[in-house]
């Protein structure tokens, strides 16, 4: 949470153990927290914090009796306002991109295949690599 900012929500408290790895889902669907800019990085934590909002909400209006106001026939400001929010979510979110980007990884056989590529011999971190004899006779 200290990211998020740990003098607003503790990441000892329940609260914080939720919201920060949907922090880290979050930045990770965008590449990963050091692929995200610094202008990324504020859509992500406002996105984070709107998401709290909308936790209270969904939490919330269920519980109500009644979402229109029986005397205006009116629906209640807070339905209201979960709309604009919805908007201010995707909007959001828009900003950052709605698609999901792949982090670059190194597998094995490409850390490998680079290393021999720059050492010939196949010698990994000062080791050399087990080949076969015929893969040795073909080196000799």
């Amino acid at each position: 949470m200290r990211t998020l900012g740990g003098r607003v929500i503790g990441g000892h408290t329940r609260l914080g153990k939720v919201l920060t790895p949907w922090r880290a889902n979050l930045a990770t669907d965008l590449g990963g927290m050091d692929a995200l800019s610094t202008q990324q990085r504020t859509p992500v934590d406002d996105t984070v914090k709107l998401n709290l909002v909308f936790d209270n909400m969904d939490a919330w209006v269920p519980a109500q009796p009644w979402l229109v106001n029986k005397a205006k026939w009116a629906l209640l400001p807070v339905v209201r306002e979960h709309l604009s929010m919805v908007g201010h979510l995707q909007s959001l979110l828009r900003n950052l991109g709605l698609e999901r980007k792949v982090c670059k990884l190194l597998t094995p056989d490409s850390c490998l295949a680079t290393k021999r590529a720059t050492d010939p011999a196949g010698n990994v971190a000062g080791h050399t690599l087990a080949t076969s004899p015929a893969t040795q006779e073909t080196r000799e």
